[in-house]
């Protein structure tokens, strides 16, 4: 292919996409997603909207906290904490474990 050739594609190519090629954005894609990536996709927006939701427990003193914590190590059950901080990746953290 010349060089007079090669420039002529090049500026015919450069036209089409200039004036007659519409790009249909993402739909062109759409039939890629597998169903296991829109299955996670679901249920992350489901867990974000959940943590979104999530309201904070009410403050304990030192004393209830203290009550709660050594019922639980005497009996050996769960107990579960929640930070008192919260952000917008984190929310309210939630720890929960056995005494």
């Amino acid at each position: 292919m010349d060089n007079d050739e090669e420039q002529f594609t090049f500026e015919r190519a450069k036209y089409y996409f200039e004036h007659d090629y519409h790009d249909r954005g993402m739909v062109k894609w759409q039939g890629y997603y597998l169903s296991d990536h829109t299955e996670d996709v679901s249920k992350y927006s489901a867990k974000r909207a959940a943590q979104m939701q999530q309201k904070a427990m009410p403050e304990m003193t030192l004393e209830e906290v203290s009550k709660i914590l050594f019922e639980a190590y005497a009996k050996h059950t769960q107990v579960q904490v929640q930070d008192n901080y919260w952000n917008e990746s984190t929310n309210y953290r939630r720890i929960s474990t056995w005494l």
